[in-house]
């Protein structure tokens, strides 16, 4: 178990990568306020005629909606007229714009599964944390707003949004007492201090205990709530198979068939989760030249299975250790194998220039829900495992000196 000075420093470095992560970060968080952005050089001509654009194909798209469509309509009280908002996708950094007339805006689009999104007015690259998060899903949304008090939006005619905020009802004392323990942490300079301690302690209680146990009853309470399956899909890395398995075996029939269902189901049958001593298991993904990339080429050496992402702030700040370390032991029987978890290959392939990344790279392009992170029971990055030359694990998640020190070791 790590020691509670470890932890102190684990939960101070985390912390203190807040700054770079906010700056460099392209995933999205919860909270956040609306920055009025406007168009000056659209003319009042031009206001008018996309104003009567917008309501020509508003009263032509009101009919019924496919399986697969969602539509959604809003208003957002105190925006600038011809203000640009853009619906960002959470999972897939791909998203959608319109303008607002008078505050008034809509969207239509397909989709299979349901996806959590972003109403904001800055493109994505351009923001982290700022605007309306919800979940769409096929069906008729309607969002109403006020400018500067977003988390107060109404939204409605999605059911998983309705069971997400259900979710966020039950935790949402537990995450603000997280996040007043959070920003105490920040304020300490010498992580030895007894009170430093005793937050730390207070912290990871609340992160690691009571609020994992709050989504294991809430999906144990909701086996018919497709949330529940989404919940487990990003919970089930924390817990055993086993339970794990009882929980999916509760779900209704239709839970199980939902792509987060038949996930949950992948990971099950995947076995048991890789440790040290363990035999490492194969994976394959794809390089950024597309050619694929399998662990198992790499037997016979000293190899690190190094699993990141190009929005990791942490991992993009480790990479000049590795790069280090890379060129100190290559040529003594070490190698990295380096699994992205970027699902878009633009931003993996500019981290990768920017960083120095030469040894083998790739991804499989599905994030936390392919084979290689379920394989791996990846719940956080940077996550890395050491290999021996007949590919048993001995090592887990060793960073900084500790990589350099591990390999002077196995590699006199």
């Amino acid at each position: 178990m790590m020691a509670l000075d470890d932890m102190g420093k684990k939960v101070k470095s985390i912390l203190s990568l807040r700054n770079f992560q906010q700056n460099d970060a392209h995933d999205i968080g919860i909270n956040g306020n609306f920055n009025t952005f406007n168009l000056h050089y659209y003319t009042t001509f031009m206001k008018t005629t996309l104003s009567l654009l917008i309501l020509c194909f508003v009263l032509s798209g009101c009919g019924k909606l496919d399986k697969k469509e969602y539509r959604i309509t809003g208003e957002i009280k105190g925006l600038k007229d011809s203000t640009m908002l853009y619906l960002d996708s959470n999972e897939q950094h791909d998203f959608d714009s319109t303008m607002a007339i008078k505050g008034k805006f809509r969207f239509k689009g397909k989709l299979d599964e349901p996806r959590l999104c972003m109403l904001t007015n800055k493109p994505p690259k351009f923001h982290r944390a700022c605007g309306i998060m919800f979940w769409i899903e096929p069906s008729d949304l309607k969002i109403k707003a006020i400018l500067g008090k977003e988390k107060l939006a109404v939204v409605a005619g999605s059911k998983v949004n309705d069971q997400w905020k259900l979710y966020l009802a039950l935790i949402v004392q537990l995450t603000e007492k997280r996040e007043q323990l959070h920003l105490r942490l920040e304020q300490f300079t010498d992580h030895k201090q007894a009170e430093f301690e005793q937050l730390v302690k207070e912290w990871t209680q609340i992160d690691k205990v009571e609020i994992p146990q709050l989504a294991r009853n809430y999906i144990s309470d909701h086996p018919d709530f497709l949330f529940s399956s989404i919940l487990l899909s990003v919970e089930m890395r924390k817990m055993s198979k086993p339970e794990t398995q009882n929980l999916y075996m509760a779900f209704d029939p239709s839970v199980k068939e939902s792509k987060f269902g038949k996930e949950i189901l992948h990971y099950i049958q995947l076995g048991n989760n890789m440790s040290i001593g363990d035999k490492a298991k194969n994976i394959q993904v794809e390089s950024l030249n597309g050619k694929k990339i399998e662990l198992s080429n790499f037997k016979g050496k000293y190899t690190l299975l190094e699993f990141w992402s190009s929005s990791c702030g942490g991992c993009r700040l480790e990479h000049p250790n590795l790069v280090a370390n890379y060129n100190k032991f290559k040529n003594k029987g070490f190698e990295i194998f380096s699994v992205s978890l970027d699902q878009n290959k633009k931003e993996m392939e500019r981290a990768v220039k920017q960083d120095g990344v030469i040894w083998p790279t790739g991804s499989d392009w599905l994030g936390i829900h392919g084979t290689a992170a379920l394989t791996y029971n990846i719940n956080s990055i940077p996550s890395n495992f050491l290999i021996d030359p007949t590919g048993t694990i001995i090592a887990t998640n060793i960073r900084g000196e500790n990589i350099g020190k591990k390999l002077m070791e196995v590699l006199r």
